[in-house]
């Protein structure tokens, strides 16, 4: 036998109640084993070195048979934590995920609320110009998009007015009901097709617009020749064709109905525009949420995460 080593064997002989408490007591000391491993592996994890496991262990353990019971104590204490940081990192992760998604769609919305103040000066507008294109629209397409559609439109410089968005909205919406196109799509297609005399765009809508026919009707409306028109007056003999068309195109469709894929539409933007006022009230928590995260994650250091696993070890005692 090696020096400083003590070698312990049990033989169960005699006494039948004798044998099985022998029995239980070598099953008891290898599960005993197994459970100190686990919480070597544990501390090893945290950082803490071979000789400060054991002074842990004796410090808190002791070398009495009362070692048994707070091994196991300890051990349950690291496997309760973990359960419960699981946990509780699974649902601040559901919570806040959510939380993130409603607030991305309000800064989302407040950015193109910004711009749609700023191009909005760049025409005859009002105060009033968002509900109008609301009305125009019959609420089938979010806030957000209005914006993001006019913005579009202003940009591209095919209105001069919010009256003749509204009606170019209008149009567009109409016209694609009645192809099975929704209403955001619509619009994209009749505001790209005028800005950048896309026929391919326009096709989506049904309208056929010939450029040469265009030029040609609006150089004799102002006494020129079409070699005469500028880059400018070509785009706006464009555009006044596309109108032209289109408007011939509605007046065919009879009054407006709405149908109940337009239902379907609004119920959606119902929705998006809860989505809006719900990221807006929060927002300031959020915001506050992630200083609190930075400044966690700015002050964890592996000393910090020793002292946290000396305390769970104190709480196993």
């Amino acid at each position: 036998m090696a020096q400083g080593i003590i070698e312990v064997k049990f033989q169960a002989k005699g006494n039948k109640a004798v044998n099985q408490a022998v029995i239980a007591l070598d099953m008891a000391t290898k599960r005993l084993e197994g459970t100190t491993s686990e919480y070597e592996r544990e501390l090893k994890k945290l950082g803490f070195t071979t000789k400060q496991q054991v002074q842990l262990f004796q410090k808190h353990n002791g070398v009495t048979a009362l070692g048994v019971k707070n091994n196991r104590l300890l051990s349950n204490a690291f496997a309760t934590l973990r359960s419960k940081m699981l946990l509780a990192s699974f649902a601040v992760g559901v919570l806040v995920g959510g939380m993130v998604r409603f607030v991305k769609t309000f800064a989302e919305t407040q950015a193109l609320e910004r711009g749609f103040n700023e191009l909005s000066n760049s025409i005859e507008s009002s105060s009033k110009m968002f509900e109008k294109l609301q009305d125009a629209t019959d609420g089938t397409i979010s806030k957000s998009q209005i914006f993001k559609s006019a913005n579009n439109a202003m940009m591209l410089g095919v209105v001069k007015s919010e009256d003749e968005m509204a009606k170019l909205f209008d149009t567009a919406q109409r016209l694609g009901q009645a192809l099975g196109v929704d209403t955001a799509r619509s619009i994209e297609s009749i505001v790209t097709g005028m800005g950048r005399q896309s026929r391919l765009m326009l096709d989506n809508l049904g309208i056929i617009v010939k450029s040469s026919e265009a030029y040609e009707n609006y150089a004799n409306s102002i006494g020129k020749s079409v070699d005469e028109l500028t880059d400018s007056q070509k785009k706006e003999a464009f555009n006044e064709e596309v109108l032209r068309k289109s408007a011939e195109l509605v007046k065919n469709l009879g009054d407006e109905q709405l149908n109940a894929a337009a239902s379907i539409q609004q119920l959606g933007v119902a929705g998006e525009n809860v989505s809006i006022i719900i990221g807006e009230t929060l927002a300031p928590v959020l915001k506050q949420i992630a200083k609190s995260a930075v400044a966690f994650s700015n002050a964890l250091t592996p000393a910090t995460l020793k002292k946290m696993a000396a305390g769970v070890a104190i709480l196993g005692t």
